[in-house]
């Protein structure tokens, strides 16, 4: 019995340490959130992808399927390197068609600058966490960025309070075969 106290209060000890550093990562990332906001690049970007999500929309192709029915916001996190040269950023989404039985779901987009200072965007088939159980009631969109923050961080995002170049840069989020998966992503409705 004495033996088994004693491991359980070491897992304990352990599980708060761990609980401790993501917390701490956690205020780091809001940190460089915080920061981020206040350079260009954050507002260049941004606009620069709602006018593609609106052309990708309008032009009938696959993405109008993911928001079809649904009330979507552009989260207010942009994720980039330490050049600024390669950036993520998210949609959260709502579901409200009757037959879907998800409510709630996160779609991932990466960004790469160009020489001549315009940015392509890429869709990231990133695990997507959907929140089925969430209601409007739940503030659910707030709910889900910090669940989302979250998630980044015990990835691999942040490293001694900063972005993570190494994880940002790889190849989960900027594969080789970003631009087909793209354009797989962007075909047009059948």
């Amino acid at each position: 019995m004495k033996f088994m106290i004693k491991h359980l209060t070491v897992l304990t000890i352990a599980l708060l340490l761990l609980n401790g550093c993501q917390t701490y990562e956690l205020t780091c990332f809001e940190n460089d959130q915080r920061d981020i906001k206040e350079e260009a690049v954050y507002n260049k970007i941004r606009a620069a992808f709602q006018d593609t999500l609106t052309n990708w929309v309008e032009r009938e192709l696959q993405p109008q399927r993911n928001f079809e029915d649904c009330i979507y916001k552009l989260d207010d996190a942009l994720i980039c390197d330490n050049n600024r040269t390669k950036c993520i950023f998210f949609i959260l989404v709502n579901d409200t068609s009757s037959a879907s039985k998800i409510h709630f779901f996160t779609k991932f987009i990466g960004c790469e600058g160009n020489a001549n200072g315009t940015w392509n965007f890429y869709y990231r088939p990133y695990p997507t966490t959907y929140y089925s159980y969430l209601t409007e009631a739940d503030n659910p969109f707030d709910y889900m960025s910090r669940e989302t923050y979250m998630s980044l961080v015990q990835d691999g995002l942040m490293s001694n309070c900063s972005v993570n170049d190494e994880y940002l840069t790889g190849r989960t989020w900027f594969s080789d075969d970003r631009e087909k998966e793209h354009k797989s992503f962007l075909r047009d409705v059948p």
